[in-house]
């Protein structure tokens, strides 16, 4: 009887070792997936890769099965504004996504020629010829299956249902869901306290993506185009303990049920809307950039512009004396890379200090640059070379102490040079159709634009309310904008 007693426990032990080992390394599995697929939705949320565009020359290079998916690219010529390319573009990024987590567990990046390391998210078993009185659950025989681990295949969820495995919506507050009966953050039909799916994939800016991963005992039916699931976690030790064999309950965990485990990743950008606590009206939370990398036009990423702007200079484009808000053309020195501005005032000043250094091209845009480095200046015009085709990240510097052309934050433009002139183009019109993803760095960089109250500026000395002020507002900490703060205005809502 002793011994008898002991086996339950042992077995109740290895359960929870093996068994929600198992549910575990399977979720840290899918969690990695789900985070890469919500990242690659969102990169390319407003353009196509470089060799997946027509440019008139060359035919573009499409995978198999993108063009299996969402067809032929539309006959129009390339626009990500066009609705017709908007559509294929959001599918496209679908297929993108989903097939980045069918190579995530595959041992050669090619899911099309097998998988001889059986890579998976988790093992998948099967319990055969029953003894006995079935209810047991304990006397079968326990088998791998064909393949032994679960190898996800996501849905495009073209229509973006909520369920489905890749959606696309808005990051933030959920008004609809987040109310005195909601006491999960993400209910049985999907709906989330933190993502609201858009109505119209496709068609209108959204800033968040979301991917999920399923092993669960749902059904979403065979072939179903918008979700998809594997089997739940069997349980292998458990069955052998006293947890119940089946529940009466849908939902509670059994034997029969075995362990399901999701995983969901949300990757977001631009602004956010948030529910302060004890409030019901939403606060909205500005995107930022951090870091920008290099551009790379071959495979049509943005990334830094080759040179840097003040934020004097800055600030001057969004002037509304100027003829063409956002725009200008300043002339460059050839021989030293400075930029020289002729715009007019701001207003309320006498003069432009911008025609003496609106800004000068960079020393080395191979490196990383982030907000707080210093902007390394280059001795010539020659980084400016070709202009991408391409929306492109200037830094914007500022004297922060006795630090000269610190880099305070990031704004998003369009460029081109000729020998002597730059051309510079800020989407702060909306008529200028800029894709969507400017929104993070024109809601950031437009916030410069903002001055501090006066009785924040009358109370410099006060260092507890400037860092209540900096602090409120993710800025830089005050014991570095303090000396500065009546000389360097940067905006309540700024944030780097």
């Amino acid at each position: 009887m002793i011994f008898a007693f002991i086996v339950f426990a042992a077995m109740a032990m290895a359960a929870l070792v093996v068994d929600l080992g198992f549910g575990r390394m399977t979720q840290l599995q899918m969690q990695t997936s789900a985070d890469s697929s919500a990242l690659e939705g969102l990169r390319l949320r407003d353009d196509l890769p470089a060799a997946w565009r027509p440019n008139g020359v060359t035919p573009p290079f499409l995978p198999q099965g993108l063009t299996n998916d969402c067809g032929p690219q539309p006959a129009t010529p390339y626009d990500p504004t066009n609705l017709q390319w908007q559509q294929w573009i959001d599918c496209a990024r679908r297929f993108s996504a989903g097939h980045l987590t069918s190579v995530t567990f595959d041992d050669d990046l090619n899911p099309s020629n097998g998988d001889q390391q059986q890579f998976g998210a988790g093992p998948v078993a099967e319990v055969t010829d029953t003894i006995a009185d079935p209810s047991l659950e304990a006397g079968g025989i326990i088998s791998t299956a064909s393949p032994p681990v679960y190898k996800p295949v996501l849905q495009a969820n073209l229509g973006n249902a909520a369920e489905g495995d890749l959606v696309s919506g808005t990051y933030g507050w959920n008004l609809s869901y987040d109310d005195a009966t909601a006491v999960v953050d993400e209910s049985q039909d999907y709906s989330r306290r933190d993502f609201v799916p858009d109505t119209a994939p496709g068609t209108i800016t959204n800033t968040g993506f979301l991917a999920r991963l399923r092993r669960s005992p749902e059904n979403f039916g065979s072939g179903s185009a918008i979700a998809s699931n594997g089997p739940p976690i069997p349980f292998l030790f458990g069955r052998g303990s006293m947890i119940p064999r089946i529940s009466s309950e849908n939902g509670n965990l059994s034997v029969q049920s075995g362990i399901t485990v999701r995983a969901t990743a949300i990757a977001a950008a631009g602004q956010i809307s948030q529910r302060p606590t004890g409030s019901t009206t939403p606060t909205t939370v500005v995107g930022h950039v951090l870091t920008v990398g290099p551009a790379d036009t071959v495979d049509g990423i943005r990334g830094l512009a080759p040179f840097g702007v003040t934020l004097t200079y800055w600030q001057s484009l969004n002037n509304p004396a100027n003829a063409v808000q956002g725009a200008d053309s300043p002339t460059v020195n050839p021989t030293t890379g400075v930029i020289i501005s002729n715009l007019l005032p701001q207003p309320g000043a006498t003069q432009n200090p911008n025609t003496v250094e609106a800004g000068v091209t960079g020393a080395n845009q191979a490196l990383l640059t982030t907000i707080g480095q210093v902007f390394v200046a280059g001795t010539n015009d020659t980084p400016l070379g070709v202009a991408p085709a391409l929306y492109t990240y200037v830094p914007i510097y500022n004297t922060i102490g006795t630090t000269a052309r610190t880099i305070v934050a990031f704004g998003f433009v369009t460029w081109s040079y000729t020998p002597g002139q730059l051309s510079i183009k800020v989407p702060w019109n909306a008529l200028q159709n800029a894709p969507r993803d400017r929104v993070a760095v024109e809601n950031a960089s437009g916030s410069l634009l903002t001055p501090l109250p006066p009785q924040i500026l009358h109370a410099v000395n006060s260092a507890a309310l400037v860092q209540q002020v900096f602090d409120a507002n993710q800025g830089l900490p005050a014991s570095l904008l303090a000396p500065v703060l009546v000389n360097h205005f940067f905006g309540p809502n700024f944030q780097p």
